[in-house]
């Protein structure tokens, strides 16, 4: 009404939308693609809702089978181990070295869980305020990328996304440099935002992200194989799309 641009319009409510949304919007308008790009935005963002459902509902049953388990193995060491030691201790059998260690730790527990109540409360305090720390936030970034159990799927998820972002953006009209400058900014993870921070400086003093892209051991090779040669036959926009769904979907 007031004659602003749609994406100018965006931009006033970029905490809300996000500097990558805005940024395609308004390439969009620039290139006359603004349908396209509108439902390539619409896909991505069902993309990522249905993800994150289906992580949610993949980890509900192991967090809630290892919180009774956890549970149910204190209570036995603390309460029906030490009941078993006195039946032992009437007998005089000799116990096994494991056992009298466990019986050891549960006595020890009994006597003094004023002092090992508030210690444990203290340090799952500590490590959910070092997680909102700087230092915390990439100790916490390095092992999601780097454990042995998630590091595969955690690195497809976080290049996938990426590059579908940025072969979106590339489509839609927005140069490289703008394209890497607000991936880095849309993602979270400290590691990945410095990868994206070399590869636009790579591309800042004309050289090319493929020699980046495969140095880092945080990318998968296949995707590193696959951006250097979407880079040398000039289809980076649509290779990095069709990757990122690729890697998402895996």
């Amino acid at each position: 009404v007031g004659g602003a641009t749609f994406s100018k319009a965006l931009s006033q409510y970029e905490h809300a939308f996000g500097p990558t949304y805005v940024a395609t919007v308004a390439a969009g308008e620039a290139s006359g693609k603004m349908s396209h790009v509108l439902t390539q935005l619409a896909q991505l963002q069902r993309s990522e809702l249905r993800m994150a459902r289906t992580v949610k509902s993949l980890l509900a049953y192991p967090v809630l089978l290892a919180s009774v388990s956890s549970l149910v193995i204190l209570a036995l060491i603390l309460f029906v181990l030490p009941q078993f030691a006195d039946i032992f201790d009437q007998y005089e059998t000799p116990l096994p070295i494991l056992t009298q260690i466990l019986i050891a730790i549960a006595s020890e527990l009994r006597t003094r869980w004023w002092l090992y109540g508030p210690l444990a409360l203290a340090m799952l305090f500590g490590a959910a305020s070092l997680r909102w720390t700087a230092r915390g936030r990439r100790i916490f970034d390095q092992a999601v990328v780097h454990a042995w159990l998630i590091r595969d799927v955690s690195r497809m998820l976080l290049i996938g996304r990426a590059c579908r972002l940025m072969g979106l953006m590339i489509e839609s009209g927005v140069s490289l440099v703008e394209c890497l400058r607000l991936v880095r900014r849309s993602i979270r993870n400290a590691l990945y935002r410095d990868l994206f921070s070399e590869l636009e400086d790579e591309i800042v003093n004309g050289r090319g992200i493929a020699s980046t892209l495969n140095a880092a051991t945080i990318v998968p090779p296949s995707a590193s194989e696959m951006i250097a040669t979407a880079e040398r036959s000039g289809n980076l926009g649509e290779v990095t799309r069709l990757v990122g769904g690729h890697f998402e979907q895996e």
